[in-house]
């Protein structure tokens, strides 16, 4: 776009130009005239006078125009800065084999126990326990008795005998088998008792003796009223 000057100019500019072209070419000559000389001057001050207009009219045109706003420089936005997250790997511990060692184990052992030689079961008795039985009663402790050992009871050995308690017995203490007694076998005895010993729990202890040791007991327990 072609940058047009203010009239005043064009005007100063147009008038320098028509005498410039209407001056006529300088010819030797032996000295100026002084209409020559005038004309020069004039020229000279309008030339200058141009000048100065045209110098004027851009100062005023600089100073009315808005400053020109500075482009500020584009602001550097920073990029996102990227989080590294490290994730450690996993930690794998070196396994090292474990020898297996075979344990022998023994085989379960059941130890039955040998069979006593002498050693006898309650099969039966009475009265019971806490039975209840009338002061001055008549009563008879019956048992019977089982061989459960190995060994017979042989008539001669054994016997059965009071221990201690109440002694209800009327008669005697011991009594003999009367018959050798072999494993298995059963041998019953009865005793005549009376409730005199007094009232409440009466208790007596009795015995199969085999040379007066203890083979089994028998517990008498009644309550005399």
């Amino acid at each position: 776009m072609k940058k047009r000057f203010p009239r005043s100019i064009q005007s100063a500019l147009f008038v320098l130009l028509l005498l410039t072209a209407c001056t006529p070419a300088a010819t030797p000559s032996p000295a100026p005239s002084e209409d020559l000389a005038d004309r020069a001057a004039t020229v000279a001050v309008i030339q200058t006078q141009a000048v100065a207009a045209y110098f004027q009219t851009l100062t005023q045109a600089a100073l009315l125009a808005p400053p020109a706003s500075a482009t500020p420089f584009p602001t550097r936005t920073p990029a996102d800065t990227a989080t590294i997250t490290l994730t450690p790997p996993p930690l794998v511990l070196p396994t090292t084999a474990v020898p297996t060692v075979a344990i022998n184990t023994p085989a379960a052992v059941t130890y039955v126990p040998a069979p006593a030689a002498y050693q006898c079961s309650i099969e039966y008795q009475s009265p019971g326990a806490g039975q209840k039985i009338s002061i001055g009663q008549d009563f008879d402790l019956e048992v019977i008795m089982k061989n459960a050992g190995t060994a017979t009871w042989n008539n001669i050995e054994f016997d059965f005998s009071y221990v201690s308690g109440a002694k209800f017995q009327e008669w005697e203490d011991t009594f003999e088998l009367g018959q050798n007694i072999g494993p298995g076998g059963s041998v019953s005895f009865i005793v005549d008792m009376i409730a005199k010993t007094g009232t409440g729990v009466q208790q007596a202890t009795w015995a199969l003796k085999k040379g007066g040791s203890p083979i089994c007991y028998i517990y008498l327990d009644i309550f005399v009223e």
